[in-house]
């Protein structure tokens, strides 16, 4: 899954997908979310990816699972372009 959501991410980097265009329609196509594997994936990808995120000065914030604020790492939404990015500090 990691290599579909990096494949999702090269994409945006081309200019060709945004995250609420695409990506939510393509992980649901390719599973089901009535089975224990398909809704699995779909936690996976929520929790892989920050998608309420906002700028408090020059810091991407986001909530984590209690709804505190906290810093993004990893995978986000960006709150103005809509576009799947990956933080600075997570590139591999």
């Amino acid at each position: 899954m990691r290599r579909d959501i990096d494949k999702v991410v090269n994409e945006r980097a081309k200019g060709r997908r945004t995250w609420v265009s695409k990506t939510p329609r393509v992980i649901c196509a390719s599973t089901d979310a009535r089975t224990l594997l398909g809704s699995e994936i779909r936690e996976r990808a929520k929790d892989m990816i920050s998608a309420e995120c906002w700028f408090e000065g020059a810091t991407l914030m986001t909530y984590d699972w209690r709804g505190c604020p906290k810093a993004v790492c990893g995978l986000y939404v960006h709150p103005k372009t809509g576009l799947l990015q990956r933080t600075k500090s997570s590139i591999r």
